[in-house]
């Protein structure tokens, strides 16, 4: 079985990538693991690459949904089942394992708002760093947002913007913090956006308790 996710350098993919592989090794099956490194050439070749090989399954985090639904088909066709993991296909994959996105942003959105509660003004600023460029995880960035404005509904959103690393959620938040020395709270849709505020945060000389990420 093929598995292709986005980026195994993101937390994220890099557990699912462990779990995919603990219950691989559990039932029997030899996983063959592929990091497309978000670029859709490498996920191409690697669909390819299976359909030629004759693997029996394919699980993949699709980046391009429209340039791989013509390979999702052939791998069909040629009696290799297809499974759509998180991201979901143009082509109807043989099963979808589905993350609610707007609900996970939901809930994250909903610890700020109270932490916004318990420790600033009610017409606070906060930030959001997401992934817009992906159309599937927009709706992550929209619940971070409703979630915060429910429980807290005088707090101001100063910023919604994306990062694709560490390093651009870092640039990001520099220029965030010279533009708002107030802010103090960033809400980020994944770890590596996360990591980045903190060090512009701790840069800054803000950390610990003063601030919410």
């Amino acid at each position: 079985v093929g598995f292709s996710v986005s980026d195994i350098t993101n937390p994220y993919w890099n557990t699912q990538v462990r779990g995919a592989q603990a219950k691989a090794d559990e039932l029997g099956v030899t996983l063959i693991i592929h990091d497309s490194q978000m670029d859709p050439t490498r996920e191409l070749n690697a669909l390819e690459n299976w359909i030629t090989q004759g693997v029996d399954g394919i699980m993949m985090a699709t980046i391009d949904a429209e340039a791989s639904a013509p390979y999702v088909k052939r791998a069909q066709e040629a009696g290799i089942k297809v499974v759509a993991t998180i991201h979901n296909m143009t082509t109807e994959p043989d099963a979808f394992l589905a993350l609610d996105e707007y609900q996970f942003g939901y809930t994250a959105g909903l610890e700020a708002g109270k932490w916004i509660n318990a420790h600033l003004e009610p017409d606070a600023k906060f930030a959001v760093i997401t992934e817009d460029m992906y159309a599937h995880v927009v709706a992550r960035g929209d619940g971070i947002v409703d979630g915060i404005l429910e429980m807290a509904p005088n707090a101001q959103l100063v910023s919604r913007q994306t990062a694709k690393n560490t390093s651009e959620a870092l640039n990001i938040t520099e220029n965030l913090l010279q533009a708002h020395p107030d802010l103090r709270v960033i809400q980020c849709n994944n770890d590596n956006n996360a990591l980045g505020a903190y060090e512009a945060f701790r840069a800054a000389g803000l950390s610990g308790d003063e601030v919410y990420i």
